[in-house]
């Protein structure tokens, strides 16, 4: 490899670690790793936390992407990042401003889930008809149930289930769900088995 070709590489690893002098590259080095653990780190512990809290009301997980634009707009009030993004388009502005929201509202609801499993909840069981099944396709399958958890409304959800439930329950059919409730007030999915059907009735 000739000198200019290794001189140009520097150059360009440099400009990567956004570093102009070589004896910031540690620095820089420095800099970009915790940027690749605060970046994914939120990811990956909302990736982990999530399925442990199953939320009964699936509203709550539409409410992110209000929380991500949020984060959005609200970035525009940081001086950092406007000093950051001021050299580039407004596209590429608002784009970046929204891929560093998705970091922010992911750890924040991973802490959100963290705290309302905190102390001692609230557990409730409730017996609820089967209203429909069904099963995705492909090679990784996952099965859901339809029910009424909510007394006096007519607002349907689909929960997933563990396969045996799946198989062991039909409409009509009653299903058990037991719930727990934290400190926030969030409702999450702790058990879901089948009840046996009464007696003398066919399934």
């Amino acid at each position: 490899m000739t000198r200019p070709l290794k001189e140009e590489m520097a150059a360009r690893f440099r400009f990567l670690l956004g570093v102009t002098r070589s004896e910031d590259i540690g620095k820089g080095i420095a800099r970009f790793v915790a940027f690749l653990v605060g970046f994914f780190g939120p990811l990956l512990a909302f990736l982990e936390v999530g399925p442990h809290f199953v939320l009964l009301d699936e509203r709550i997980y539409y409410r992110l992407a209000y929380g991500l634009l949020a984060c959005t707009a609200l970035s525009f009030a940081v001086g950092p990042l406007n000093r950051m993004f001021r050299p580039y388009s407004v596209g590429v502005s608002v784009l970046a401003r929204f891929g560093f929201s998705i970091p922010v509202v992911s750890g924040l609801f991973t802490a959100a889930l963290l705290v309302n499993s905190m102390g001692q909840p609230s557990v409730r069981d409730r017996d609820l008809a089967c209203l429909a099944k069904r099963a995705t396709y492909g090679r990784q399958r996952i099965y859901y149930v339809r029910v009424r958890p909510w007394e006096g409304s007519d607002r349907a959800v689909e929960v997933s289930v563990p396969p045996a439930v799946f198989a062991g329950t039909c409409p009509g059919g009653d299903v058990r769900i037991t719930t727990a409730t934290g400190p926030l007030g969030v409702e999450w999915i702790q058990r879901i088995g089948v009840l046996p059907l009464p007696s003398g009735s066919q399934p």
